[in-house]
């Protein structure tokens, strides 16, 4: 699958994180407005716009730790910088009793994603009518490795000294690396079903949940491939 890249403006927009507690998994979600998937655009019709469906979660990885304090300049490593994950609906031929849906998923844990990596996690969409349809993983990329080492001096104490005007602690300079890792993988995920969407079905949530972390994707339709449109450059496109 190749890369897809996204402006920063969404960090703005689709983030949703809940905090992690002992009865649920940590949950991060995001929300809008794309164009019914059985939408057919009329014979001929060039002008209406063809908007991909797709919204996106920007995040950070909390479960990364320093293991220096690094003094000075440098860039900062992408394990600690906002990422994107995505799912998305692509282009496709359905009756409405299939569905695609693509997506990628990042963690800073090469074995949550490696070896069968996207296996590994639960699939499922959530209906209007309160169907919780399974999906089946089709195909995934290989890993993609995005972590760094990280060189710099760090003011380590080595002695510490009590007089009477207190305590004073004294310090040399190391060089010393941190290690930042990041990883993600994309995939294509496939439901089967009696009726999934169909062009009055006003919404469909795609649910990606594995290693007390789910991922809660709300697509709400419209047969107005404008109004698709309109929402996307307002909310990805800016």
């Amino acid at each position: 699958m190749g890369e897809v890249r996204f402006t920063k403006s969404v960090i703005v927009m689709l983030t949703l994180a809940c905090g992690l507690t002992a009865c649920g998994p940590n949950v991060f979600s995001a929300e809008g407005t794309v164009l019914n998937p059985t939408y057919v655009f009329a014979a001929g019709d060039t002008e209406a716009p063809r908007t991909p469906r797709v919204l996106i979660i920007v995040r950070r990885e909390t479960r990364i730790l320093r293991q220096n304090r690094i003094v000075g300049q440098y860039d900062p490593p992408m394990a600690l910088e906002p990422f994107q994950e995505y799912a998305a609906i692509p282009d496709q031929r359905t009756d409405g009793n299939a569905l695609y849906v693509d997506m990628r998923v990042f963690s800073n844990y090469k074995d949550e994603l490696s070896g069968s990596g996207l296996e590994k996690f639960d699939y499922w969409l959530e209906l209007p009518d309160h169907r919780k349809i399974i999906g089946e993983l089709h195909v995934q990329s290989g890993l993609k490795d995005y972590s760094s080492t990280l060189t710099g001096a760090h003011m380590e104490a080595h002695q510490v000294v009590r007089d009477a005007d207190g305590v004073h602690v004294y310090r040399h300079v190391e060089e010393v690396q941190d290690e930042f890792n990041l990883y993600s993988r994309s995939g294509r995920v496939l439901f089967t079903g009696s009726h999934l969407v169909d062009k009055d079905t006003p919404y469909v949530v795609f649910v990606i949940r594995g290693y007390q972390r789910e991922w809660r994707y709300r697509f709400d339709f419209t047969d107005d491939p404008y109004k698709a449109a309109d929402w996307s450059d307002t909310h990805i496109n800016e």
